[in-house]
This record gives C-alpha cells, structure tokens and sequence, in this order.
C-alpha cells in the first residue's frame, strides 16, 4: 500500500460497523459529537446485513416477554423497514443503515477500513489506525473518546485490554448448574441459505467439495437432527460449527466446514429422494460466518447470568434486555443434543458499567464484546439488544464530553440525567418513565375525545382451544368482571384460572388468583370471571386445552389484550380475544398521556379513542416555552420486529400496526400567535416535531387517518423546552 495517508480529528470514533455501532454512532452524532464510524466491511449491518442475513432479535424473543421490543433508533429503523421494505428484502434494508447514515452530517464513515494499529499510553487510547485497502489509504483517527462495538473485542486486543472468550469467565456453581462442559467452549458461527421454487425443476450437480448424500445420512442418523425442502434463511440458524475451536484463529477452518456442510445439505435435499424438492433452487448462500460469540472485553463490571435473575434493575441502567439465556452445543450441528436450551428471564436492566472498558478511561464497549460473562452474552448478543447498548454508549459518549468527564467517573446524579435523555429518546430502561422536571406536557391539563372502552364487542368468530389459550390483559382491582364467549359442540365442563404476573414488566402466569369452574352445554356461552383482588403486576387468565370447545374472537383486537396459544403464555400463535370488562375499567384514560410512562409498565398507559373526531389537547395558563414536541405512539411492542422477515402481525392481518397515526395535525397557539404542523405517511413509533422554542399555552393534535384500525392509540405526548437533557449536575 501506498503512502497515502489522512488523518481525522474528531469527537468520538466508533470501530465496528454492526446494528451496534450503527445506532452508537448515529446517537452520538445527533447529540453534537463527529464521529467517524470505521468498518471493515463494504455494507453496514454486521449480521443483519445482506452479507450474513440473520434477521434481528431481541428482549421479547419468540413470545418470552411482551411489550418488551427495543425501542429507539432499532425501532426507528425496524419501523423505517416495514414502510420501505415490507418483503424484508436484505439489499433494502443495507440501503436504509446506508441511507440514515449518511444522512447525519457530523458522521464520517470508512467503509472497508480495518483497524490494524492503536496507539493507548495513560489508560486511555490516543489513536487508532484504520487501513482501507480498496482505496489504498491509511486513516489515523484521533479523538478523546473511542467505542469498541466490533463483536470481537478488536479494538480492545489491539489496544492491549484485558478480554476473555467463551465459558472460561463461568463459575464451577454455574457449570453444574446449567450443565456446562468443563472444556473450553463457545456459541458456535452459522452460513445461512436462501432457497427459491422455480417453475420448472432444477438439477443440482454438488461441488466435490459437498458432504456426500451419504455422509449427510449418517450425520443425521447419528444426531437425531431433520431437513426440511421448505426451510430456508435462518430456519436453519442450527447449522452450527466451531464453539470449540478458536472463532477467530480457526475462522477458515470454520468457513470451510460451513460451506461443505451447506452444499451437503443441499444435495441431500435435491438428490436423496426424500424431498419434493425438484423444483427448488439455491438462490443464496453466505460466505461470511455469523459469528455469536467471541472475545468480550473486560469491563468496570461484568455482568452474569445471576445478576439478570437476582438484580434485574441496577441503579444505572441505561437500556434492556430479555432475550432467553440461550447457549447451543459447542460442536454445533454435529452434536447428538438439543441444538440449544433457552432459559427464559424477565426483562432487566443492562448496567452502564458493563459498557465501559475497565482498561481505558475514554473506551466503552457494546454489543457482543461488552463486559458480560458466557451466559450473560448468551442472553444479551441478540442483535437488538446490541443495538440499544449501542445508542446507550453513543449518549454516554456525548454526555461525557460536554461534561468534560471520562465515562467511567460519571456520577450517579450525571448517570440519572443520562437515564433521562436516554428515555426522552424512547430507550426503555425497566421502570423508568419521562423526567417531570423537564417534561412541561406533565404541567399542562390534558383533554381528549372519549376514551375507548374495554369492550371488544362480540365475537365474529371462533377458534378451537386445541392447546392451553392464555389472555394477557392489563392488572385489574377488585371486582372487576371479565366477559368472554365460549362455544362447546357437547355438553361438559372446564375450569379456568386468573393469575396475576406479580412483576410490572412481565406478562406471564406468576401467581394463581382463583379458578373458576364452568358447565358447557353445547352451543355459546359467555363466562364472567370476578378478580378477587387487585393484581401485583399484570393479569393473566388460563383455559386449558378442552377438545370441541371454542374461544370468541373480536373483529378488532383491544390494546394491551392479547389472546396467545402455547403453555406458559409463551409463543406467537396470538389471537384477539372478544372480551369485555365491567364494571368499565379505565384502561386508556386521558390522564395516560402525560403520565410519564411511554410504554406499558403496571398497566397500559396509553390512551386511544375512536379515530373519527379524535382529538387531543394541552392548555396551560403560563405560556411554556416549546423546543420539541415528542409523541410516543402505539406499534405493537408486542410482537419481535425484524428486519428480514417481516410477518404481519397475526391479530391484525397488517405489518404496520393499524391503530398508529399516520396523518394527523399539530395546531400550536401561544403569545406569538397560532402554526400548524402536518404529518402525513408517519410510520414511525416516535415522532419529533421541532417547535424553535417559542412560547406554547396550547396544543390541538387531530388524527385523521391511520394503518386500517378503528381507533387511534399514543403512549405518551411530552413538551420538552431544551433540545437535550444537559442539566448542569
């Protein structure tokens, strides 16, 4: 390479170009810092990209915990997707990381740049060295604060950090008790494969490299593992190879075996005889493995499987997890047991003290590298869950620098005004709602057009309880009376259990209230069940599996009702149960909308109300003055938004959530005189109006249409009067 260098100066450089230091350099650069964003590949996304095709995951899993999906840029970009890209076409959505990107003046980003040099002396990294071979060109960033969202601890190794790979960080208790090998292991990596059926069929010719339809037998006859013609992407997420080798030293090694494995597969697909596979063809396949564990650097704090289920709400948390402590066989695809076992947690907090190096003062580290243990990482490197440690970091970065304090001595009245902005900024972290203090909304009154009521109306059909049926409802008081409809085509009985999930966040079976035993004669019926007390938590009730009986189900599903069938509430088999609550619980009052929570958390906080003449308004004696209008809307935090596949959700039939307002009009009067602001086409959960700081005494919101519901649901209207949360503390 030539001697063709640039060097930089800048505010923040963030090495790693995945959903982690994505939305870690876009927080940054929206809060005033340059950033210079440097990846070593050609396209943004790391596994998410069309490079690897993993579709993202995240706090709410596959149905563990409801209303948990990240939110802020993940969901900006989650929701972005389902507008631009409904097919979950992998080529659009690098064109949307590429897009939001470069739309931010203060990044500077270096595609196809490695890291190969940095220079640290007094605990802290002074530069960094990025070689970007394409253009043969040497950039040596320099800047007073660094992020490390490699995946693989680069920044950190080369830096001379402490880091530690795979189970070796496990205590002898934790090994025991999660049955973990002894051995040296990790999570394995994974190629995945796209498949297309043609019209016409398609001979496949393997290469000589291919396992043969021969050994492909005997390896499933030995580990008791199924192919499927129909599966394609990451339904086949357990091919999986290298946990017990060195991910990045043994990376060919991996690869290799990988691409063997994949073109064996599918020559025993084509050319066994087992399969209707004559018309299928191999569309894609990944040349880079998805990597899910590798080296993590060391923190102020490590984080571990005993701190998600014994501490789930530290002091300084700035963002959430909830995916299940999910670890695989080390041997992968090759091995004879399960291809992995998912402990569920509840969803909790992520320390900022874990994102932060414990080597070098102005270093945080996010992502798959963060300070965590085997089973921590196993829980939290989900690609969303990355995705907020990184807009946690990137805020934690700027709030560093215009404090002028390295992140690791923030203190904790600092740590509470950076949960603030974090909040503002539609990061749930567990149990925190808007700051009151600087919310001017909260002082204003708040009136609206009539609530709606929780009243699903009557069923418009019926759908047989064939397995156990939970309904998810908000917590109830005492003497509350729900109503729902069941069919049975003969005469019999069944008994039905209320629960309470005894946690604000959690929305699962915890704790039996009361069961309620019903005769069935054949035909309909509707059951009331009474709430002997008020629940801890939320509310849960339980019919059990009962062959020839039927649930009703609403034309229009309730907010905060979900009706799910699978054991223990868990899964994505979701339905709109018909119920009804007496006497009229106020479950989507007025009040909910300058209440402070922007999500569900011991209740719905939300308000909705019929979309005709559906208005909303905030008056205020003392004219308050308005920098930014913040409206946090409803888009189903229930359901695991990806990327990749993006399903409708299946209470509605839709993508975008239907009762998300995506007309509407802003009407602001003040001593300055009367504006009006029109939103059309919003598919955005959070939506941010610039108001320059004039003076407001009052607030009209009027939808006018929305994504094909019946009413229109809003968390949260907040009336911030600075453009961010810099309290001199």
């Amino acid at each position: 390479m030539g001697d063709h260098t640039i060097c930089l100066e800048m505010d923040f450089v963030v090495v790693g170009g995945g959903l982690t230091g994505v939305c870690a350099a876009l927080a940054a650069a929206r809060h005033g810092m340059r950033v210079a964003l440097c990846h070593d590949r050609s396209v943004l996304g790391g596994n998410s990209s069309s490079e690897c095709r993993v579709w993202i995951c995240g706090a709410t899993g596959m149905g563990f915990n409801r209303y948990a999906d990240e939110t802020g840029i993940i969901a900006e970009l989650t929701q972005e997707n389902l507008y631009r890209n409904p097919e979950g076409n992998p080529h659009l959505w690098d064109a949307l990381l590429l897009d939001k990107v470069w739309a931010e003046k203060n990044i500077t980003l270096l595609l196809e740049a490695r890291v190969t040099e940095v220079r640290a002396e007094g605990g802290r990294i002074r530069s960094a060295v990025c070689e970007q071979f394409c253009s043969e060109t040497r950039y040596v960033l320099r800047a007073g604060l660094f992020a490390d969202c490699t995946g693989d601890a680069v920044l950190t190794e080369l830096a001379g950090g402490g880091t530690v790979c795979g189970n070796a960080d496990v205590s002898a208790a934790a090994r025991a008790r999660y049955n973990l090998s002894a051995q040296y292991a990790s999570l394995g990596s994974t190629l995945l494969f796209y498949t297309r059926r043609c019209g016409h069929p398609v001979r496949f010719v393997p290469p000589a490299f291919a396992y043969s339809v021969e050994e492909i037998a005997r390896i499933l006859r030995r580990t008791g593992k199924q192919l499927h013609a129909g599966d394609s992407g990451c339904d086949y997420w357990w091919l999986e190879y290298g946990g017990d080798m060195d991910v990045i030293h043994d990376n060919e090694a991996i690869r290799t075996a990988l691409t063997r494995l994949i073109y064996g597969i599918w020559n025993y697909i084509k050319n066994s005889g087992e399969f209707d596979a004559g018309c299928l063809t191999l569309e894609w396949v990944g040349s880079i493995p998805a990597r899910r564990e590798c080296r993590r650097a060391l923190a102020m704090r490590t984080l571990t499987e005993e701190d998600i289920l014994a501490r789930p709400r530290p002091d300084d948390a700035v963002c959430h997890g909830g995916w299940p402590v999910d670890t695989h066989p080390s041997s992968g695809f090759f091995d004879k047991s399960e291809s992995c076992q998912q402990l569920p947690v509840d969803p909790y907090g992520i320390p900022l003290s874990c994102l932060i190096s414990r080597d070098f003062e102005n270093v945080l580290i996010a992502g798959r590298n963060a300070g965590m243990n085997h089973l921590a990482m196993a829980s939290a490197r989900v690609m969303k869950t990355c995705a907020v440690e990184g807009q946690a970091i990137g805020t934690a970065a700027a709030f560093a620098r215009r404090w002028n304090a390295a992140p690791l001595a923030l203190l904790p009245e600092q740590i509470r005004a950076l949960q603030a902005q974090l909040t503002r900024d539609d990061v749930w972290i567990p149990g925190q709602s808007l700051d009151p203090a600087r919310d001017a909304a909260r002082r204003m009154r708040v009136s609206s057009s009539a609530p709606l009521a929780p009243d699903a109306g009557e069923p418009v059909r019926f759908l047989p309880v064939n397995e156990t049926a939970f309904l998810l409802l908000p917590p109830l008081q005492k003497g509350d009376r729900i109503a729902l409809s069941l069919r049975a085509a003969s005469a019999g009985s069944i008994q039905i259990g209320l629960y309470e999930s005894g946690d604000p966040a959690v929305y699962k079976p915890r704790g039996l209230l009361r069961t309620f035993d019903f005769a069935l004669a054949p035909g309909e019926r509707r059951v009331e069940l009474d709430c002997p007390a008020g629940t801890r938590g939320n509310c849960c009730i339980r019919i059990p599996a009962s062959e020839g009986v039927e649930i009703g189900v609403a034309r229009e599903p309730l907010p905060g009702v979900l009706g799910a069938f699978a054991e223990n509430a868990l899964g994505l088999e979701l339905f709109a149960p018909a119920v009804r609550i007496a006497p009229k619980a106020a479950w989507y009052p007025t009040e909910a909308l300058t209440d402070g929570y922007t999500r569900p958390y011991g209740g719905m906080h939300l308000w909705a109300s019929p979309l005709e003449g559906a208005w909303i308004a905030l008056e205020s004696d003392v004219p308050v003055p308005a920098e930014e209008l913040v409206l946090y809307l409803d888009n189903a935090l229930y359901l695991p938004h990806n990327n990749l596949r993006p399903e409708r959700d299946p209470m509605w039939n839709r993508q975008i959530h239907p009762p998300l307002m995506r007309d509407f009009t802003v009407r602001l009067d003040g001593p300055d005189g009367a504006r009006e602001v029109c939103v059309r086409e919003n598919a955005q959960r959070c939506v941010r109006l610039p108001l320059g700081g004039a003076p407001v005494s009052r607030v009209r919101i009027e939808p006018h249409a929305n994504w094909g519901a019946s009413y229109v649901a809003v968390y949260e209207i907040a009336l911030f009067s600075s453009a961010d949360e810099w309290a001199e503390v």
